[in-house]
């Protein structure tokens, strides 16, 4: 194999893992901060420590994550969360991050 050949190999090689890592890195980070703005709902009450036994989950026909505040796509899995008279509506992931949280965060103080 030509000497070149085998340079670009290498190359593209090295660039692939470095791109893999600056993913892994952002998507850690990412996870992160997901985590630490569910605690803060969580302490603040806007997100509730309770669950539900029943929590209803369906594809999205609008709206924004009451953990995020991104807006759903029409592709994603919303779970509501039923509380008191209303729903708390989360993507996904933010469903995952909050039954974590919810175990791990003090609940608000009420006045």
């Amino acid at each position: 194999m030509d000497a070149e050949v085998v340079q670009a190999l290498a190359k593209n090689g090295r660039h692939r893992a470095l791109f893999q890592d600056c993913a892994t890195h952002h998507a850690a980070s990412s996870l992160g901060k997901l985590h630490r703005m569910v605690r803060r709902r969580l302490r603040t009450g806007r997100l509730p420590h309770e669950s539900a036994p029943i929590i209803l989950g369906a594809p999205s026909d609008g709206g924004v994550c009451d953990a995020c505040d991104q807006p759903f796509t029409t592709r994603q899995l919303v779970m509501a969360v039923p509380v008191g008279d209303g729903f708390v509506h989360l993507d996904a992931d933010c469903f995952m991050v909050w039954n974590e949280e919810r175990g791990t965060t003090p609940a608000a103080r009420s006045a």
